[in-house]
């Protein structure tokens, strides 16, 4: 009974390594990704350039920027709201937490500041695990599809010549782009139906580490569940939109102050590829990933010579990590003064979190 025990142990550890092995060798290589994109960016950047951008800008207009970027987070901090369905939840200290959260998904490695909202939820307002991951996950769900329709509506809306060939290829897409709100819309009944079909496939049910993936997955699916109200899900999808329209608007509000004049569709198609490349958990605070992103779209779509288009992606991004910083430190510090009331409203009796 000893080796067979043994042997169940090693054959249940094995797929948790495998993955464990892909999931590694994935992380480096799309770290091997940035830095190259990075060096490449430094290899083009013209320092004489960067310098006269910085000298050029204004101190009122950096302020505005950066009170766009504190708006950018009240609208995420709304939409998690929503998404809790707990209309009670003080923006207060909702509003703080989503300040943070964003600090620390901008600054680790590989987006695992994401999991910092979790425990942060769970710390704080004492919500429960499945919630927090679920609103979490929706509303990365939801910003993927906002970005992609901004993206294929600034191709569509752009009058350069060189794009006429590229908006009908992306007019496909749009039939697609309904079709995944529909998916969103299902999610719960889908991912159920998707985990049901696999635990037909022979064997799948006799893997510990399977059946324990499956359980959270049937409960995120319950979660996915309040999508399927329409009204919740307009709600989320125009808080989705606010979110999309403010951190344009704070790349936008850059690009005009820096000189850039070129059709708003246009930068609406550069902004949203920096916000892909943003996305990508490649990365080590974005770096090499964002500026690539930058530079592409202004070379390609904007017309810009390689050299001013890495300066400009090099100084947004510096723009965005200086925003997040400062309002991360914003955040940290007011949860730090209105944490303690909030704990002791949501803890028991005996002094704990609920």
């Amino acid at each position: 009974m000893a080796t067979t025990s043994l042997d169940i142990e090693k054959r249940s550890r094995q797929p948790a390594g495998r993955l464990f092995g892909i999931g590694t060798i994935l992380r480096l290589l799309g770290l091997c990704l940035s830095v190259a994109i990075g060096i490449y960016v430094l290899r083009q950047l013209d320092l004489n350039h960067l310098y006269s951008m910085i000298s050029g800008l204004s101190i009122a207009g950096l302020l505005v920027v950066f009170a766009i970027y504190m708006l950018l987070n009240f609208f995420r901090a709304l939409r998690f709201r929503v998404l809790l369905k707990q209309q009670a939840v003080s923006l207060r200290l909702l509003y703080p937490i989503a300040l943070y959260h964003n600090f620390l998904v901008r600054t680790l490695p590989f987006k695992t500041g994401e999991l910092s909202y979790v425990v942060m939820l769970r710390h704080y307002l004492g919500g429960s695990i499945h919630k927090g991951v679920a609103s979490l996950v929706s509303a990365r769900l939801f910003d993927l599809l906002v970005v992609t329709s901004g993206c294929i509506v600034g191709l569509l809306t752009s009058n350069d010549p060189q794009l006429e060939s590229v908006h009908l290829i992306f007019a496909l897409f749009v039939p697609c782009l309904v079709i995944c709100g529909i998916m969103l819309y299902f999610a719960g009944p889908l991912l159920r139906r998707v985990l049901s079909l696999g635990a037909r496939l022979p064997g799948v049910g006799d893997i510990r580490v399977v059946s324990v993936i499956q359980d959270k997955l049937y409960a995120l699916a319950g979660q996915f569940d309040q999508i399927r109200d329409l009204r919740f899900f307009m709600t989320t999808l125009l808080l989705s939109v606010c979110n999309y329209g403010a951190s344009a608007a704070f790349n936008l509000i850059l690009l005009w102050m820096l000189g850039i004049r070129a059709n708003p569709g246009t930068l609406i198609v550069v902004v949203s590829l920096a916000m892909f490349a943003e996305a990508m958990p490649f990365s080590i605070a974005g770096l090499g990933l964002v500026e690539g992103g930058w530079t592409l779209g202004l070379t390609q779509f904007a017309g810009l010579p390689t050299s001013q288009a890495a300066s400009i992606g090099v100084f947004l991004h510096a723009c965005q990590l200086i925003s997040v910083v400062i309002s991360g430190l914003i955040g940290y510090c007011a949860l730090q003064i209105m944490a303690r009331p909030a704990l002791l409203e949501n803890s028991g009796s005996d002094g704990q979190p609920q």
